[in-house]
């Protein structure tokens, strides 16, 4: 059943463009022209196929163009709309972010200083004054508005729904492929539309990768991380499920361990703690732990990107701050646990106060 998919709202964009207006003014930026399609989307509200390239256009004084391929009923939040010539007759033209960013660029006075994000049109290159404000956006993009922690709970809830189905699916005793198949339906067909990847790890026994025709064996562990993408927005989880069989006693007391340290450092995470301590305490909690390994980063960010900003990794030095999106993801590994044991749940910081984004059971077995 297709469910109603929240859209980005004409508050959360306008906020958006409002902060975006303020770089420009601290930048000393006539203008900013944008062709990415998440950013697009992020600033305006446009989705649609990545077989088109829509862009967006605003000034200082915050007057805004968007370009699309096509007529649409829906609204977007752009003070004109123009649509730029995507086709001919059903057949697509070559060079869509030129044809795209033509129809904005080619009426802006020469010389001005334009902002851009990672890409200038090649037509357009040696007409203005482009300087890169990726970074600014890229900071600007980590404190998440209201609208945006909505998309990203529904594909959250997506993956919430492809999880409850696993245990019944291993029962039916699937190969990786034939399970990996399955999963992707239930998630195109809760979510209703084009989903994205659906993410990684998807083999018995093993610690991650693609799937392959091969059948569990008995005891194996099926770590399974899931990041079905819904318009742009990455949802990130991972569960572990006992492929088949009973677990051994090993197995239980780590999916124990690994909950307890998470409601241990749920109950830490405030704004201006360090990421880089908070991992570090994971590793002394975890890593030897009954000769078990935990080798990997705390967590992440999730949001435009897979990976962002916080980056909860002693390799990095972040703190949290007020809007933050991430996961935590702690997990043990090692050959008494026929491969290892992960769970990963997400979490917005609101208001200093630590919510979680994620409803389904830590436990699997």
């Amino acid at each position: 059943m297709k469910r109603s998919i929240p859209g980005l709202t004409k508050k959360g964009c306008k906020a958006r463009q409002f902060i975006l207006k303020k770089i420009l003014e601290e930048e000393n930026l006539d203008s900013v022209f944008i062709s990415d399609q998440k950013l697009v989307h992020y600033f305006t509200g446009f989705w649609g196929r990545n077989i088109f390239s829509p862009s967006f256009w605003m000034d200082v004084s915050g007057k805004s163009i968007l370009s699309i391929p096509f007529d649409s009923e829906q609204e977007y939040f752009a003070d004109e709309i123009i649509v730029y010539p995507s086709n001919r007759l059903g057949t697509l033209e070559d060079s869509q972010i030129q044809l795209s960013s033509s129809m904005i660029l080619k009426n802006i006075k020469e010389k001005q200083k334009i902002g851009y994000y990672e890409i200038i049109p090649g037509c357009y290159s040696s007409k203005y004054a482009w300087f890169d404000v990726s970074l600014k956006l890229l900071k600007m993009r980590r404190k998440k508005h209201e609208d945006e922690v909505k998309l990203l709970k529904f594909a959250i809830e997506a993956c919430e729904e492809v999880y409850t189905h696993v245990p019944k699916l291993l029962k039916k005793g699937y190969d990786e492929l034939e399970l990996w198949s399955e999963l992707h339906r239930l998630g195109a067909n809760y979510i209703g539309e084009t989903i994205g990847e659906l993410g990684n790890d998807f083999q018995f026994g093993g610690l991650g990768s693609k799937p392959r025709p091969r059948k569990c064996l008995e005891g194996e562990v099926y770590i399974l991380d899931l990041s079905l993408v819904v318009r742009g927005y990455v949802s990130d989880m991972c569960r572990s499920f006992l492929a088949a069989g009973k677990p051994n006693n090993l197995q239980i007391e780590a999916q124990e361990k690994i909950i307890e340290l998470l409601l241990d450092l749920e109950g830490k995470i405030k704004i201006g703690v360090s990421c880089h301590e908070l991992h570090q305490n994971a590793q002394d909690i975890l890593h030897e732990w009954k000769d078990l390994k935990f080798t990997h980063h705390l967590g992440h960010g999730i949001g435009l990107s897979n990976h962002e900003s916080p980056r909860i990794n002693v390799e990095w030095d972040d703190c949290f701050v007020e809007g933050d999106v991430f996961t935590l993801e702690p997990g043990l590994y090692g050959d008494g646990l026929h491969a290892g044991l992960r769970i990963e749940e997400v979490y917005h910081l609101s208001n200093n106060n630590l919510l979680s984004l994620t409803n389904l059971p830590k436990e699997s077995f």
